[in-house]
């Protein structure tokens, strides 16, 4: 596994484990493929196009993962995800 991914998956789990979160989002630059990359390598999928002032000016995607929590709460009936807000 290449060290940009390897570091992105280690932040999903921190966000998880130390901060309890049930979701990380990232916006992409469309002119960034190679985080694109990354990003799909470590899990995560797209959930809609992000505002050019979230990136500099620049068009591109927001992308989301969810955590384990969020998979568990699906199952239990009594979680909710944070994707999208």
């Amino acid at each position: 596994m290449r060290e940009s991914t390897a570091g992105v998956l280690e932040l999903c789990r921190l966000a998880e484990e130390r901060h309890g979160l049930r979701s990380v989002r990232a916006a992409v630059a469309d002119l960034n493929p190679g985080s694109v990359r990354v990003l799909v390598k470590a899990g995560f999928r797209v959930v809609g196009p992000a505002n050019p002032e979230h990136l500099g000016g620049k068009t591109g995607r927001w992308f989301v993962r969810e955590t384990t929590k969020a998979h568990e709460g699906q199952q239990g009936g009594t979680g909710s995800s944070t994707a999208g807000r």
